[in-house]
């Protein structure tokens, strides 16, 4: 078959939303050895034209294009089953699309007989010029299949309507595996790059702020990008959420869209500022308070549906940080949540505490269950210790309150693990900042993105004085603005958040700690005001110098600004001012010693001072353990105690134990043959790893084994002379190391030598 192929002719008549330079296309195309049939007008308008390549199914010189005829309308999700028995190469739509808002999806994907899918063509917002226009003979991932088996079409549909008049495909590959997925690629890239121009022209055109470009998840295929996203109950999406380009984002306010329901159910009246009690500054980053940035590193999921997990363990990162006052930037593993949030698994008391509202999270650190982008699964077969840490309890980080749920709607919830907030009132909108400013970064899920991310910040938009929030991501640093994001009206499309309240306790195993930390809270006046700064702790620790004032400092970076206006207007007060309610330090009682747990103390055994004049008892150690410097620590089993004579072996207390060397596999492959010349045989194998020497061994048919030769660890032919012409022989080899002989290799058939 000829591996020529050429791309058929595409026309838009409007709004397809996909640019690059005609001069590209081509440079495209023919790097990747493509034929284009269609001319490429030079001067042609961006829309209404003919020959856009990288929309073009690929087809076979020799193959015969084939069309359906479907004329169905679609105003909502449905499938359209595809009767066509053989593999396809190829497959394009024709049709009409109209957008009905700025929420508005189209979008056909093909399901093969495995139920893989491929992105046949999609349209929103940013990708049209016009609300209504038609699409003829067009594809994305499906402009070249290499031998797919199709079952049916996916239609969904977002506030729009979808006329699909034909389905076109051609069912001859005319082109060698290896070069699909090339041309695939290729394809691929200049679709991106054609999307990515439509979308910042579009964003110019509708006077937005932000700007498009190619990321970590653009660069991804339509199945992988579903793979990102999650449901609330923790199953996979059924369909890749309506994006509105996110995927593309690379900087500014990104503005999601509502749709028609919620732009009906929005509230015509703006809240007001003055309706609210709780006073907040215009804008609030935890990437630069006190001069520092409290946040940890951006992290990527890659292709699995664990953004909850690194939301959670994202939020809770940056609380330790800030709990402390000090940047300890531990790194949780994310994927101790996903292993272990569903019952099922061996380390059932794991299950609660690993980012569920109404418990005290937990999380150990990220190599106790290093990330392998394992998504949640019920009945996990991962909660266990071929997976997890022998001593995740000895390592965990711990908040010793319990974590709440943040619901976001206009019913009030009455629940004492839940903070309820209006987004219509502004005292509730200026709550959910104070929760930002006084707890710190954490977790809030998008309900139309069904995506979870770290709230660390906001500002106010000078000219509208819309909210707008300020996200870390969890989809690398090639994403968005290294990694974070800043969105506006999302407030009512967020279903909860999930907030942790310390204080925390850092891992009962010291060695698990941060090099230079201590369990202790630094308190610091880095501005010599005289106001010190303590985290987000609500209580000023002991470890605050006396020369301290009461309150706590709110912006140590600037010696001009002391503590917070009042414990209800978190703005600044200017030094010199008598903003707060305590006017004057003389008035304010000394704090009284507040005894410390055992707990705090970072101790879980013996006895020990409690900082207040008395003792703690910490209690005893559990057996196969001792009590080391308050810390119950493992004692690591021998390799009698194991059973073990040879081979690396897991001590029981994290690390492994070495039982000496294992005597090696047996040789493989073992045959014997006659030689070259007359009374020879010649043997060969495969040799094993780990090996020193090689013993061969032969024997007659009714002989027994004897050793003919020692042979190096290199060797895997051996020719015998010698031989009897008149004599059967068989041959085995036995492989040697320091741990021994290897069981002998099976045996050859019995050989006779040839006379002559």
């Amino acid at each position: 078959m000829s591996n020529k192929i050429t791309a058929t002719k595409t026309k838009i008549s409007t709004g397809l939303a996909l640019g690059i330079i005609a001069v590209v296309a081509v440079a495209a195309a023919v790097a990747v050895g493509l034929n284009i049939s269609a001319g490429l007008p030079a001067a042609s308008p961006l829309f209404d034209r003919e020959g856009l390549s990288e929309f073009s199914p690929v087809i076979a010189e020799k193959a015969a294009p084939s069309a359906v005829k479907v004329n169905q309308q679609y105003s909502a999700g449905s499938n359209y089953s595809l009767k066509i028995s053989k593999p396809l190469s190829s497959l394009s739509v024709s049709g009409k699309i109209t957008l009905a808002s700025g929420a508005g999806l189209a979008r056909i994907v093909l399901v093969d007989k495995n139920q893989k899918e491929y992105l046949v063509y999609e349209s929103y917002s940013l990708l049209a010029d016009k609300k209504s226009f038609k699409i003829d003979n067009i594809c994305e991932e499906t402009c070249l299949l290499d031998s797919v088996n199709p079952d049916y079409l996916r239609i969904e549909v977002v506030d729009a309507n979808l006329k699909l008049d034909k389905v076109h495909y051609a069912t001859s590959a005319g082109a060698k595996s290896g070069d699909v997925e090339t041309q695939r690629k290729s394809l691929k890239s200049s679709q991106d790059s054609y999307k990515i121009k439509q979308i910042n022209e579009q964003i110019k055109a509708k006077k937005m702020k932000w700007t498009a470009g190619e990321t970590s998840v653009s660069k991804m295929s339509y199945a992988d990008k579903k793979k990102l996203f999650i449901s609330q109950d923790g199953t996979p999406v059924s369909e890749l959420p309506d994006l509105q380009g996110f995927e593309y984002y690379k900087g500014g306010i990104f503005e999601l869209k509502p749709t028609l329901k919620q732009a009906t159910e929005k509230s015509t009246k703006s809240a007001k500022t003055s309706d609210s009690d709780i006073i907040v500054p215009d804008s609030w980053d935890w990437r630069n308070v006190h001069g520092e940035n409290w946040m940890t590193s951006v992290k990527d999921q890659g292709p699995a549906g664990t953004c909850q997990a690194f939301a959670f363990m994202g939020g809770m990162e940056a609380q330790i940080n800030l709990y402390y006052n000090n940047r300890v930037n531990i790194d949780l593993s994310e994927q101790i949540k996903p292993d272990c949030s569903f019952p099922g698994g061996e380390i059932e008391e794991l299950i609660p505490r690993t980012g569920d509202y109404g418990y005290e999270p937990e999380a150990p650190d990220e190599n106790c269950d290093p990330y392998a982008w394992r998504r949640e699964i019920k009945g996990s077969p991962y909660c266990n210790y071929n997976y997890i840490c022998s001593d995740w309890k000895e390592r965990v980080w711990k908040s010793e309150l319990k974590n709440k749920i943040i619901h976001i709607g206009e019913e009030l919830v009455l629940n004492p693990d839940r903070i309820s907030i209006n987004p219509k009132e502004a005292k509730s909108i200026n709550m959910l900042k104070e929760i930002l400013i006084k707890r710190g970064p954490f977790r809030l899920d998008i309900i139309s993105m069904q995506h979870a991310m770290v709230l660390e910040g906001y500002k106010t938009e000078k000219t509208t004085n819309e909210i707008i929030w300020i996200f870390k991501n969890s989809w690398g640093a090639d994403w968005g603005e290294n990694g974070y994001g800043e969105m506006k009206g999302i407030l009512e499309d967020i279903l909860a958040g999930i907030l942790l309240s310390g204080p925390f306790t850092p891992p009962t195993n010291h060695s698990y700690w941060p090099a230079g930390f201590d369990n202790t809270i630094k308190c610091v006046d880095k501005d010599n005001d005289g106001y010190c700064n303590w985290g987000i702790s609500e209580v000023k620790p002991s470890t605050c110098p006396v020369s301290c004032k009461p309150e706590k400092d709110c912006n140590d970076s600037n010696n001009k600004l002391g503590s917070f206006i009042s414990d209800k207007d978190y703005n600044c007060c200017k030094i010199g001012k008598n903003c707060h309610s305590f006017a004057d330090a003389a008035t304010v009682p000394a704090p009284a010693c507040v005894p410390k747990t055992c707990a705090q103390l970072g101790k879980n055994c013996g006895s020990w001072s409690n900082g207040c004049g008395t003792n703690i008892n910490c209690g005893t150690c559990s057996a196969g353990k001792t009590c080391t410097n308050g810390v119950c620590a493992c004692i690591p089993k021998t390799c009698a105690q194991l059973g073990k004579t040879c081979g690396s072996w897991s001590n029981g207390c994290g690390t492994n134990i070495n039982c000496g060397t294992c005597a090696p596999a047996s040789p493989t492959g073992v045959t014997a043959n006659k030689g070259p010349q007359a009374r020879q045989i010649t043997a060969t194998w495969h040799n094993p790893a780990g090996i020193d020497s090689l013993k061969l061994q032969r024997r007659t048919a009714t002989g027994s084994w004897s050793t003919i030769a020692t042979l190096s660890s290199k060797t895997t032919t051996y020719i015998n002379t010698g031989l009897s012409c008149t004599s059967l022989y068989k041959y085995r080899i036995i492989a040697h190391n320091a741990g021994g002989d290897s069981s002998p290799s099976s045996e050859t058939a019995l050989v006779r030598p040839s006379c002559l």
